[in-house]
């Protein structure tokens, strides 16, 4: 009843948006299911749902369109088939849990402290020695050397977590 009242607005409006029928489509049943889903949240205006059911084809659409970009970039950069016809799937499921680990180890180095972060950033990334760390830093080398330890193993256990919380996120897969 409530989709047979509403469905061509919603589906015009979406239309509207998406420029695609096909897509228009996919954005109505979606829209329709967020009312399903949020049926005993949903604000009537007037005692209507149609402003309700706009602005919620707006956001779907939105987040389609987003979806669908992320999605294209993700294709994008699958290497093109080998002049035989094959695929390197090796080296692109490598590419791609390589730059899951890269995302894992950035949000783990952001958890670290700024003690941490600083010696990690001298020491291993610009390759600073013990003792030009130390002078950049204004401390002792023994001091370095102990935090430099203690930031590893710290950024080590980060990023076991980012990427155990990555897989669990993501279904399972590392």
């Amino acid at each position: 009843m409530v989709y047979d009242r509403h469905r061509d607005r919603v589906f015009g409006q979406a239309l509207r948006l998406m420029r695609s029928s096909h897509d228009a489509e996919d954005v109505t049943a979606m829209v329709f299911l967020e009312l399903w889903r949020r049926r005993k949240t949903v604000t009537l205006v007037n005692e209507t749902l149609i402003g309700w059911l706009l602005v919620t084809t707006n956001n779907v659409s939105h987040n389609f369109v987003r979806s669908m970009r992320r999605y294209k970039a993700v294709i994008d950069r699958i290497p093109p088939a080998e002049p035989d016809g094959t695929h390197d799937f090796d080296r692109v499921d490598e590419e791609i849990d390589s730059a899951r680990r890269g995302r894992s180890v950035g949000s783990a180095f952001a958890q670290l402290s700024a003690n941490d972060q600083n010696i990690i950033t001298l020491c291993v990334l610009e390759e600073f020695s013990l003792a030009e760390a130390a002078v950049a830093l204004r401390i002792p080398v023994g001091t370095v050397k102990s935090r430099l330890s203690r930031a590893k193993q710290r950024l080590s256990a980060f990023t076991t977590e980012e990427i155990e919380r990555t897989a669990i996120a993501s279904g399972g897969a590392k």
